[in-house]
């Protein structure tokens, strides 16, 4: 039986020399990695801490304000965007790759913001146990754990609909698995049980998948084959940030590109 005990402990504050860190190569050169950390720095806030509603609102309007437009579903949505690359990311590629899942409950990781309200860095204590079951939802019950609590809280305190922050999570779940599949340590088939939670509609237990289906393949006008997001993110509602151009599901946005 594989012990369930972390991958790597680091003493002080490390992006570096982990084995999580190791894959962050080939298409994932140019990103940062997760630091890991026993104590995190002071500036940090938990997730415990993050997602409590009033801390979240106080971080919301901090973003806002690098808008012109308030509309608070939008800039939720932007906002749970950056959120969402700093846990999908490595979550997938610790899964992938290593077959571990990351320490993700609220108590156990940390975030620091930068001075716009921003998600910067991810803090973890340790670089995952190995997975409790290889099988598609099990895999991955840790990460949609972690995912529900955070969309749970941004969904009433933005207005913004739970789908419009599910279909954020499987849109980056589908572009970030097709940049794994790039990666030098993939072969085929590894990532095969991954991409079946994107075509599962019901979970194990009965239950909608939310994830179902967020990127759908058609063919553009030009006849070529697009790929285009099941909802819209709302980014068109913010003057400065524009829109998805073809990759938006809104046929009038799509055609002005």
């Amino acid at each position: 039986m594989t012990s369930r005990i972390p991958l790597q402990q680091v003493h002080g504050v490390s992006g570096s020399g982990s084995p999580l860190a190791s894959m962050y190569v080939g298409p994932l050169a140019d990103v940062s990695p997760p630091w890991l950390c026993d104590t995190p720095p002071a500036e940090t806030l938990s997730g415990t801490q993050l997602f409590a509603p009033e801390t979240l609102g106080r971080v919301l309007d901090q973003f806002a304000a690098c808008f012109t437009v308030d509309d608070r579903r939008a800039v939720a949505s932007m906002w749970a965007k950056w959120y969402f690359h700093l846990v999908l990311l490595p979550s997938l590629v610790a899964n992938v790759l290593l077959e571990r899942e990351l320490p993700l409950g609220l108590d156990e990781m940390h975030v620091v913001l930068d001075e716009h309200g921003r998600p910067e860095r991810l803090y973890l204590s340790h670089d995952g146990l190995p997975l409790a079951s290889p099988k598609t939802e099990h895999r991955f019950a840790g990460l949609l754990a972690h995912l529900s609590a955070v969309i749970e809280v941004l969904a009433p305190l933005s207005g913004a609909a739970p789908r419009v922050f599910w279909s954020n999570v499987g849109s980056g779940f589908d572009y970030y698995l097709g940049l794994l599949e790039t990666h030098p340590a993939m072969w085929p088939g590894m990532a095969d049980a991954c991409w079946q939670l994107l075509e599962r509609r019901e979970l194990d237990d009965g239950q909608r998948n939310p994830l179902f289906q967020p990127v759908r393949c058609v063919t553009g006008e030009d006849g070529s084959p697009q790929r285009v997001r099941k909802l819209c993110c709302l980014c068109y509602l913010i003057p400065e940030l524009g829109d998805c151009g073809t990759y938006c599901p809104l046929p009038c946005r799509r055609r002005k590109h």
